[in-house]
């Protein structure tokens, strides 16, 4: 039997099902997604309980696909997803990191002003990669890896039209130096240290538009300019303010963009 990692909340199914919801509801309002005339693919990166697997068929994909790294969250999500109705979903239980078919160790990690561990937070990272005042478990569970190019393999997609990603630490092993250049739309977590975020945020800013951050220590939300593309210059973002989560769009689609953001 697969050892897998399980936290408190885990158990008790009313408070799954609330926080689902809870999830689904944030993520459906979110600047994540395309106009429906042009969206037919979403792929979900840290499904956690499923949330965004609801919300990217609520706004319209036709093909949705999750990547969740543990086994306890994949088979909640896949329950949420039966009890949901939802239809042309896949999830599979890989960690996306930089290369496929690697065993990495996927761990519990929470700050250290945290009174427990949640199941929405495991990582398959090290420890000098997470920000100082985070700390990691010593019980952990082992999962396959998958890279961005096998995903596009695996789900037969020559285009993502939406990308999440909130992997807890291993979105910069799984984004940087990769070519972006089929993806659409990016939403993304952060959770390592500053110069890490800035590195990643101008890969991306290779092929995509800032279209929207979250900088924590200030608590302050960065909106797009509406000239000429509806974008925000990266250089204006102050990372040391820690740079939270962003929207990232492609350079190809220049017109404007209603966001909405509700903190997870």
């Amino acid at each position: 039997m697969k050892k897998a990692l399980i936290c408190e909340s885990d158990l008790n199914n009313e408070d799954r099902i609330e926080y689902f919801k809870k999830q689904a509801a944030g993520a459906i309002n979110q600047g994540l997604w395309p106009h429906p005339s042009r969206f037919k693919s979403f792929v979900d990166v840290g499904v956690h309980y499923g949330g965004y697997l609801y919300a990217g068929k609520h706004r319209g994909a036709s093909e949705v696909y999750g990547f969740e790294a543990s086994w306890a969250n994949c088979c909640i999500a896949e329950e949420m997803v039966q009890k949901s109705g939802l239809s042309n979903v896949r999830i599979f239980n890989l960690a996306a990191s930089s290369k496929s078919g690697e065993i990495v160790q996927l761990a519990k990690v929470k700050s250290e002003a945290a009174t427990s561990w949640e199941s929405g937070n495991y990582s398959i990272t090290d420890s000098h990669t997470l920000p100082d005042n985070m700390e990691k478990s010593s019980e952990y569970e082992n999962v396959l890896t998958i890279d961005l190019e096998n995903i596009f393999k695996l789900c037969e997609l020559d285009t993502i039209d939406a990308l999440k990603v909130d992997i807890e630490g291993a979105e910069y092993d799984f984004l940087n130096n990769k070519d972006l250049s089929n993806v659409t739309y990016i939403n993304i977590e952060f959770h390592g240290k500053p110069h890490d975020t800035e590195a990643l945020c101008r890969h991306m800013g290779k092929t995509h538009n800032l279209m929207m951050a979250y900088t924590a220590k200030d608590d302050t939300r960065h909106l797009p300019d509406t000239e000429p593309d509806y974008s925000i210059p990266l250089d204006r973002i102050d990372f040391s303010k820690d740079v939270h989560f962003a929207l990232f769009r492609h350079k190809n689609l220049k017109e404007p963009i209603e966001i909405e953001i509700h903190n997870s």
